[in-house]
């Protein structure tokens, strides 16, 4: 059910048809896109519909669910909500981040099942210190409770 985690993503990415900055540089369009479905990067000046950008939205959750289904233990054992969670901390981070270099805490908390330390270890990913860094402190916090529920 990829709904938990849509919502969250379309709650904090927001939709923009002209590509914009992201906050750190990368050029991004509609929920979030940095690279349309053919594999080009979004520039600047790049302009798309609504329906492109459901699209496209539509493309990038479902490949970062079904990544994870096949790399993050114990997926299946998961409710919907904690799918969800992890897909949208996954859609803002990188759906590869289960066992990547920097992911070693949530990885680890994953791996072994400890599952209410999750949330306190999704916080670690709020870009200290940077322009964005309050708006992923709520995107965390909302991840987090959506995880526990």
């Amino acid at each position: 059910d990829l709904a938990p985690g849509l919502a969250l993503i379309k709650e904090f990415e927001g939709c923009y048809l002209k590509a914009y900055n992201d906050g750190v540089g990368i050029p991004t369009i509609g929920w979030g896109t940095t690279r349309y479905p053919d594999g080009r990067h979004v520039a600047y000046g790049d302009v798309i519909t609504q329906e492109q950008a459901d699209q496209y939205l539509a493309n990038e959750v479902k490949y970062t669910y079904d990544t994870l289904a096949k790399t993050v233990p114990f997926w299946g054992e998961m409710n919907a909500n904690q799918r969800g969670a992890l897909t949208s901390f996954a859609y803002n981070l990188g759906a590869h981040f289960y066992g990547a270099d920097g992911f070693k805490t949530i990885s680890g908390l994953l791996h072994d099942k400890r599952w209410t330390n999750v949330p306190a270890a999704m916080m670690l990913y709020c870009n200290p210190g940077t322009s964005v860094e309050a708006g992923l402190k709520r995107r965390r916090i909302a991840e987090g409770k959506l995880w526990m529920s």
